[in-house]
């Protein structure tokens, strides 16, 4: 009869998500299928896997006890960098609360008004006008924009002759050219004109495109595979691909 290696009753100290603790026994803290394990963040020893939810899946990447999954995005940081954007979190709701009993106007770093709760505390220099944006179309939930993918930043402009220029560089997708009204001023937009308290301090402002930059973006574009100027937003799936007189006769008709 063949002998059954010796098992001490030590259980793995490696914490699954959602599960708990390791039942694998092991004579030094780490069962044969974790004790290799590496932290997906610093490389070090992994203690658990991350439980945080996914779409209704588990992230589960393996994590050591300094890192975690970061609040504002999806994926995985330090502690330390967390704490940090955490602490930052909290000054801007502060910040926010006592802005919205001020008249004083909070700005961003290219000195426009942080949002449009901001703005209307002094709207000199910006008028309402209507802006053009390309998006998608479909029958499902969400919004799928054309965007300039180096800056991560949606492509919106008061011209629709240059948003043309940009629809004929983007995939040959079933696509459309939306509108809206917004305030307008300074190069940038914000595009919704609800005031509501609520909804303007969370319509924050869109560098517009010039015809400039399209200039500029469409010259350094190298590789429109690898590196385009322009593209659709990443998340919509589909074999929609027109044929190019299609899509010519599409933006034709816009």
């Amino acid at each position: 009869m063949a002998t059954l290696p010796k098992q001490t009753g030590l259980c793995c100290k490696f914490q699954i998500a959602w599960v708990g603790q390791c039942k694998g026994l092991t004579d030094n803290g780490w069962c044969s299928e974790h004790e290799p394990l590496r932290c997906c963040v610093c490389g070090k020893k992994a203690t658990h896997n991350c439980e945080r939810g996914m779409g209704g899946l588990t992230c589960g990447f393996n994590l050591c006890d300094d890192c975690i999954h970061s609040p504002t995005e999806s994926k995985h940081i330090t502690k330390e960098e967390a704490n940090r954007i955490e602490a930052a979190l909290k000054a801007e709701k502060e910040a926010k609360a006592t802005s919205r009993k001020s008249s004083v106007q909070r700005k961003d770093k290219d000195d426009v008004p942080l949002n449009l709760l901001e703005l209307l505390k002094d709207p000199e220099g910006y008028t309402i006008q209507k802006l053009y944006y390309l998006e998608l179309v479909h029958g499902l939930m969400g919004f799928f924009p054309a965007e300039i993918p180096a800056q991560k930043r949606i492509v919106i402009t008061t011209d629709k002759d240059l948003l043309k220029k940009v629809w004929t560089r983007l995939e040959r997708r079933r696509s459309k050219m939306g509108s809206t009204l917004g305030y307008v001023g300074h190069g940038v937009a914000y595009p919704n004109t609800d005031e509501s308290p609520s909804k303007a301090e969370q319509n924050e402002p869109i560098r517009m495109l010039t015809e400039e930059e399209f200039i500029t973006l469409c010259a350094a574009e190298t590789d429109p595979d690898e590196n385009p100027a322009f593209r659709w937003t990443f998340g919509l799936i589909g074999g929609d691909r027109l044929h190019e007189e299609t899509f010519a006769d599409m933006i034709a008709k816009a």
